[in-house]
């Protein structure tokens, strides 16, 4: 079993190689990725002040997308907005969010559309404490009835020790202690590589067992086609448990997978976070994804996945500014 054959088996299951499949032929350079992610989040942590959002709220990408229609555009020439343009969307689709679609589409739109009527989108959290874990599990093990609480379980569970994006268990599997994973955002050279590789030896038999079971599910939804349909009940289920058992919102399938990489920056170097994220440069999950703040107490952490050296060595690490360091 090897990456190759992950990749031959989900396009075998017809994942489209052009969407969160294998990576296409970069058709940017390396130094062009880079100029376009550091500006991109030059332009996003303006977004992120000028919208006053606290250190734990994740910026929406339809509202940063809004932002710079509304209030950047119209100060630039065509040329530099193009510029812009480029370097926010290559932030948007970093950012994981539901409405990452709209807002490459506003972003996008003639000058002569105008504005749009505003949807303000609810701010989704950026991370997922232990005592809010803990609460959840409960209530979806042992109160829910719903038909996809223990599934909900599962996922949150192997969310936090994996890091997956919530649509990238339709093509991982796991082998010899290993967990392959199809990168979601391969093209133009965002992901690291087609897919990548998390050392599941130093999580216990039953997270294991969690993950397998995630992986095994994802493949069969995607196979009959209740993928997206499956995953939005149980984001559903999810959104109830958290007001049920905490009284809090805005935690969402996505916030695990901020968590995961808040409390691996506590312990691994930036590059060993970004290719256990799939990142092929380490400013992404230094400023786009949960904080070091945020990370569990190290006697919390049991289950975290490591990513294997061969890929660590393949992110790259450009001079961030500096403000870019803040908070990490």
């Amino acid at each position: 079993m090897s990456k190759q054959d992950l990749l031959r088996k989900a396009r075998a299951a017809g994942i489209e190689t052009s969407k969160g499949g294998t990576a296409l032929a970069p058709t940017r350079t390396a130094q062009t990725q880079e100029r376009y992610v550091r500006r991109g989040l030059s332009l996003l942590a303006r977004f992120v002040a000028a919208a006053g959002l606290e250190h734990d709220e994740t910026p929406v990408s339809r509202e940063f997308a809004e932002w710079l229609r509304d209030t950047i555009r119209p100060t630039l020439r065509p040329s530099a907005w193009r510029q812009y343009r480029a370097a926010a969307a290559t932030v948007i689709e970093a950012m994981d969010d539901l409405s990452a679609d709209a807002a490459i589409r506003i972003i996008g739109e003639p000058a002569e559309q105008g504005r749009q009527p505003r949807r303000t989108g609810a701010r989704k959290r950026k991370r997922f404490p232990k005592d809010v874990f803990d609460r959840i599990l409960v209530w979806l093990r042992r109160v829910s009835t719903s038909e996809v609480a223990l599934i909900a379980a599962d996922w949150v569970v192997a969310g936090l020790a994996t890091g997956l994006r919530p649509g990238e268990w339709r093509a991982a599997m796991v082998e010899d202690c290993k967990l392959f994973v199809v990168n979601a955002k391969a093209t133009n050279g965002r992901g690291n590589g087609e897919a990548r590789t998390l050392d599941l030896a130093v999580v216990t038999d039953r997270t294991r067992g969690v993950i397998i079971r995630m992986t095994e599910l994802g493949a069969d939804w995607h196979r009959h086609g209740q993928y997206e349909r499956r995953q939005r009940q149980v984001s559903h289920v999810l959104s109830r448990a958290c007001m049920a058992a905490t009284g809090q919102g805005g935690f969402t399938l996505y916030s695990l997978r901020h968590q995961f990489v808040a409390t691996a920056k506590a312990s691994l170097r930036p590059a060993e976070v970004s290719a256990a994220v799939g990142h092929c440069v380490t400013t992404t999950a230094i400023q786009a994804y949960g904080r070091r703040r945020s990370a569990w107490k190290p006697t919390d952490v049991r289950d975290v996945v490591l990513p294997v050296p061969d890929e660590v060595s393949t992110v790259r690490s450009p001079r961030p500014a500096g403000w870019m360091q803040v908070g990490m």
